[in-house]
């Protein structure tokens, strides 16, 4: 894994979802789905204190998905 040979890098880990549902349920799904990849690299034996972990919900849309439209 890469993250494991650049050990000083840090790591932002935003999660998304779409505008279906309530904006309480999109931002709590997003948190988890962030939350998830950040457990999945930490088995992979990335540091987790290197992480920034947040949920967007449907408010900030990413850049491959805003910049295609």
């Amino acid at each position: 894994l890469v993250l494991n040979k650049y050990k000083q890098s840090l790591v932002d880990i935003y999660g998304h979802t779409d505008s279906q549902g309530k904006d309480g349920y999109n931002l709590d799904l997003s948190q988890r789905r962030a939350q998830s990849v950040a457990s999945y690299l930490s088995t992979q034996g990335v540091d987790s204190r290197r992480f920034y972990v947040k949920g967007e919900g449907e408010g900030r849309l990413p850049h491959a998905i805003c910049c295609a439209r």
